[in-house]
């Protein structure tokens, strides 16, 4: 894990972005823990110097990562709920209006009748005329 120091992580996110898609993206390895990013060309570059991060940097990071996610976790729980009740609360109230607005058509609509029975030899296509069984010649058995 690489700590950033020189520039704010959306304006890197942007820059490298750009590069990446141009091609111009230069990473090198000064020391055992020390690494640059030369990000872009011309007047528009930037440097960026990145080290690793000591295990008490990693271990506090992690800690406020957890604890965000556990933040942001509960509050889409609560949003849902939010939204369960109000989606149930407007049923509700489609039920009593006897509008069908959230009918998905999962019921089978009543009074939908079948069109007539086929009757069996009769042509599909000129359901007026039966169908002629072609030839099978004489059996010999």
């Amino acid at each position: 894990m690489f700590m950033v120091h020189d520039f704010t992580g959306h304006v890197i996110f942007l820059h490298s972005r750009t590069a990446f898609v141009n091609g111009d993206l230069q990473v090198t390895q000064s020391g055992s823990s020390n690494i640059t990013l030369n990000i872009g060309q011309g007047s528009k570059s930037m440097t960026v110097r990145l080290h690793e991060a000591k295990a008490a940097e990693k271990r506090t990071e992690m800690k406020c990562l957890v604890m965000r996610l556990a933040e942001l976790t509960t509050e889409l729980d609560m949003k849902l709920e939010k939204a369960n009740k109000t989606v149930e609360n407007l049923k509700q109230q489609a039920a009593a209006a006897g509008g069908g607005i959230f009918d998905v058509g999962d019921k089978k609509k009543k009074g939908q009748a079948k069109g007539p029975a086929k009757q069996a030899g009769m042509s599909v296509i000129n359901p007026g005329s039966k169908k002629r069984k072609v030839a099978k010649g004489v059996q010999f058995d």
